[in-house]
């Protein structure tokens, strides 16, 4: 009545002895009960793990495994990723980016302990640093603006109290100027100890986000002003944009996705957009034609989300 076939009874008979009869003492029997009740269970027919179930909206997992089986849907392949996200994804930045410097600036980053020890954002401060960095390097901007997002908050920042290298030290700038080279460091300095919150201000106040040819910004570390070019000021601006990224987009959480409704993509998260895109969009706008590579984001940086 259970099928057997030949393996099945050869077990049984190892368990129990076929042919002739054997004496058998109640604890060797007691002993071979439980591999009978084992056999017994495997053979009851049980429901295939692929079974294909359906409430009408969810389809369980045994159902794309039938038809991907049967060849009845068609599995797209993925489009291949651009060179630079592949770069990212393979963590290789340092060995594929800025071949000049990048030893150097590798092993400035790890001496630099705060920004491992430091929380930032979803991850350690080196890590954000880095993000920032790969970012900019994909949307192909010049090496000085890579550099100096790959650094931006070593001095500190308009609105982040937090620097590495002492903005009130002249050494501090030496030693740096050796690790990026003096335009990279200009431009840093420039980032972490202007007030940037009045290029928005700008930006925002200018009914089609015009940037004036220049502008005059409060320094934390002298007291006194600089006046900046609109070309100096859309590069710092830029990579304002690509420190905000680094920090706003959703990404996928495991635990998040999993305890809710299934999604729909599960990779990288359902990328919703944040309210300070708005903001971002309208820069980028501003800047664009300031900037000697415009960033391949809001439609080149023309178009401003609402």
């Amino acid at each position: 009545p259970f099928g057997l076939n030949l393996r099945t009874i050869k077990a049984w008979c190892g368990a129990w002895g076929c042919g002739r009869p054997q004496k058998m003492t109640p604890p060797s029997v007691l002993r071979r009960l439980p591999f009978l009740v084992v056999l017994l269970i495997s053979l009851v027919p049980v429901a295939s793990a692929s079974s294909c179930h359906s409430d009408g909206k969810h389809r369980s997992r045994g159902c794309m495994i039938d038809r991907l089986r049967q060849g009845t849907v068609a599995v797209p392949a993925a489009e291949p990723m651009p060179a630079p996200i592949n770069t990212i994804l393979l963590q290789e930045e340092f060995e594929t980016w800025d071949a000049e410097r990048a030893d150097i600036m590798k092993a400035f980053l790890k001496e630099l302990m705060g920004f491992q020890y430091f929380a930032h954002a979803r991850d350690t401060f080196a890590n954000h640093l880095r993000g920032t960095w790969g970012i900019l390097q994909a949307w192909g901007q010049p090496v000085e603006i890579c550099r100096a997002g790959l650094f931006h908050t070593i001095y500190g920042g308009d609105l982040f109290i937090f620097s590495t290298l002492d903005p009130f030290q002249a050494t501090s700038r030496d030693r740096f100027r050796e690790i990026v080279d003096e335009e990279s460091e200009a431009l840093t300095w420039d980032f972490g100890t202007l007030g940037r919150s009045l290029v928005n201000a700008t930006l925002f106040s200018s009914r089609h986000a015009e940037l004036p040819d220049h502008l005059s910004l409060h320094s934390f570390v002298g007291g006194n002003t600089r006046n900046l070019s609109s070309a100096q000021l859309a590069k710092i601006m830029v990579v304002t944009i690509a420190d905000y990224l680094d920090q706003l987009v959703e990404i996928n959480l495991w635990r998040d996705f999993h305890s809710h409704e299934p999604p729909s993509l599960l990779y990288p998260g359902h990328m919703k957009p944040e309210v300070a895109l708005y903001w971002l969009s309208r820069v980028c706008r501003g800047i664009r034609e300031h900037l000697d590579v415009v960033p391949p984001i809001f439609d080149d940086c023309t178009a401003v989300i609402s």
